[in-house]
């Protein structure tokens, strides 16, 4: 609903009476202020309108509108713009005068979260040489929120992972209380992974990988993040979202879980959420020219064995790739259990042993 203002008003403070002092009332003269609703906007985001008023008798006052504008309570980041001509009515006063509308533009910092500003506005009509003014009006009231960033809720947060195969998931964030306050644009919200929190430690938080036993200039166990283009899948323009991308590489197998944690951030605030993954013992996912004959051999066992585990294999000459290839059994051990003792239940060496447990070490 717009405000309608009557001119004549009186005000109590010394500033309006010197101000009064040197306009010469008009009485009848009704300004309509357009409303502008006090607003929220998060720190960091930009706050951005016009203030404007119009004359409701403008046949008997043909006068121009005008705003004058005192920015003392305003921090300095708040912009205000003339949208018209300016009005040098008296220098010595704290006010700008300026006809037609008003711009402003303010973008908060983190510091100013829970401050309220109010933009201190005399609206007037200038008649000839006479002035009429307005009450004092604040039609501009903003109030510095803090940015909630969130991780969307998800229903797994445990992964597995076979050696050889590439696997994935995708990590969400948002701002919860981005609308309706409008203003932030849109990728303002960052996810990254960090380093407190992983297991095993990391440098980067992720896998960072290993030269190849084949050919070192090859890195190979190197997790990677990837930004994700969310487009027109997501309605929420303050959400992120970022792919862990990971094949894991032989000797990446343990039975402890591997922690990956990523921290969301927006205009200086942070949220940090864990994933975990098992990096499955025992399996593998076959590469291009694999055999079982040749898996056999670098696990130093018999390949007719390797062949039994694997029944859905047709062919023990043709591997297709990405084919999960089971090269042992699992078993959890038990009270009283001892490396000798497992090594004769299941007819193996130590070498064999150990080399589908890279994570453990004999004492």
């Amino acid at each position: 609903m717009r405000k309608r203002m009557h001119g004549s008003a009186s005000m109590s403070s010394l500033l309006f009476v010197t101000l009064l002092a040197l306009l010469v009332p008009t009485c009848a003269v009704e300004i309509v202020v357009d409303p502008v609703q006090p607003a929220q906007v998060l720190s960091g985001c930009n706050f951005t309108g016009t203030a404007s008023a119009t004359i409701q008798n403008i046949a008997s006052y043909p006068g121009l509108s005008v705003a004058w504008i005192s920015q003392v309570s305003l921090p300095y980041e708040f912009k205000l713009t003339c949208l018209g001509n300016t009005v040098r009515y008296d220098s010595n006063l704290p006010f700008q005068a300026c006809q037609g509308g008003l711009k402003y533009e303010y973008q908060p910092t983190a510091s100013q979260v829970g401050q309220t500003y109010k933009a201190e506005i005399f609206w007037v009509v200038q008649n000839g040489s006479q002035w009429n003014v307005t009450s004092r009006y604040f039609p501009i009231q903003v109030t510095v929120v803090e940015p909630k960033v969130s991780f969307q809720s998800v229903a797994q947060t445990s992964f597995l992972f076979h050696i050889g195969c590439q696997s994935s998931f995708r990590v969400y964030a948002n701002l919860t209380n981005s609308d309706p306050l409008g203003g932030c644009g849109s990728n303002f919200v960052q996810i990254k992974p960090v380093v407190a929190g992983s297991f095993p430690p990391s440098p980067t938080g992720i896998p960072i990988g290993f030269p190849s036993p084949e050919d070192k200039r090859i890195i190979i166990g190197k997790a990677q993040v990837n930004d994700v283009q969310l487009g027109a899948s997501s309605t929420d323009p303050s959400m992120r979202a970022v792919d862990f991308v990971w094949t894991p590489a032989w000797s990446q197998e343990m039975a402890a879980p591997y922690r990956f944690c990523f921290e969301a951030s927006a205009f200086g605030f942070r949220a940090v959420q864990c994933y975990s993954a098992i990096v499955q013992k025992c399996s593998y996912c076959a590469e291009e020219g694999d055999t079982i004959q040749k898996l056999a051999i670098a696990l130093d066992t018999d390949w007719l064995h390797l062949y039994t585990l694997n029944p859905v294999v047709k062919n023990p000459d043709y591997l297709p790739r990405g084919q999960l290839i089971h090269l042992g059994v699992q078993y959890e051990v038990q009270p009283g259990d001892t490396l000798s003792g497992l090594y004769s239940r299941f007819l193996i060496t130590e070498k064999q042993f150990l080399t589908v447990n890279p994570d453990f070490q004999p004492s």
